[in-house]
Parts: structure tokens; C-alpha cells; sequence
């Protein structure tokens, strides 16, 4: 009796840490204005959408490219083991790049474009 107790036990303490853990990663569902620091052509500035939906996600942003109008989406977005955040696109001069991002503050983050460019990004509060 007392085995199936602590195993009823171990199941729920087990399950609880897991949702927990995946509402955590839900920090980066939203918009972000992101700054890509000293590109070729100076300090470029984007905005990112990302959604989380039945535990992928999907994202889009607007602005790498001068005169851009209407969002490119992003081929793929996927969760990093440390807890940030990469998401792959190709641009139309038919360059791979992926910008990664991890949490800074409540409202910030941080991060890298193909690991060459730093960036820095708000949330955008609606």
C-alpha cells in the first residue's frame, strides 16, 4: 500500500514539473522588436511574432529588408536545451540565417544572428 501511494506520488510531483516547465517556455509567445547590432549596414531593427500552439511554434517577422511590407515567416522555430529559443528562415538572396534568443529580463532578451551579429530585443506590450 505504501509503495503505490509513493508511486501515485512520484507521478504527480513528475507530471506537475513538466507543465510547469513547458508554461516557462511559453516567456517567448508574443511580439519583439529585436536590434541586430553593427551589421554591414549598421544596426538593423526587426519585429518578431512567435506562437505557440499544441506545443510548436510558428513565427514570422518584418523589417531585416529595406521596404518590407508584409511579414516573411519563418521556415522553422525550435526550443534550445538551454531554454532560449533559434529560429531559421531563408532570405531572398537564398542565404540560410537563424536568429537565437534566450531571456534576459521580464521583458528583454538576447541573442546572436548566425552567431555573428548580437542582438537585443523588447517585448512589444499591446
Amino acid at each position: 500500500m505504501k509503495k503505490s501511494i509513493y508511486l501515485l506520488l512520484s507521478v504527480l510531483l513528475i507530471s506537475l514539473a513538466s507543465s510547469a516547465k513547458d508554461s516557462d517556455n511559453d516567456f517567448f509567445a508574443g511580439k519583439w522588436e529585436v536590434t541586430i547590432m553593427d551589421t554591414p549596414k549598421g544596426d538593423a531593427v526587426i519585429h518578431v511574432t512567435l506562437k505557440k500552439a499544441d506545443g510548436e511554434w510558428t513565427g514570422e517577422m518584418l523589417g531585416i529588408t529595406e521596404g518590407d511590407k508584409e511579414p516573411s515567416k519563418f521556415d522553422r522555430v525550435e526550443e534550445e536545451e538551454d531554454g532560449g529559443i533559434a529560429m531559421y528562415w531563408v532570405t531572398p538572396d537564398g542565404y540560410s540565417v537563424y536568429l537565437f534568443l534566450e531571456e534576459d529580463s521580464e521583458d528583454s532578451v538576447v541573442g546572436t544572428m548566425v552567431d555573428s551579429f548580437d542582438v537585443e530585443g523588447t517585448r512589444i506590450k499591446e
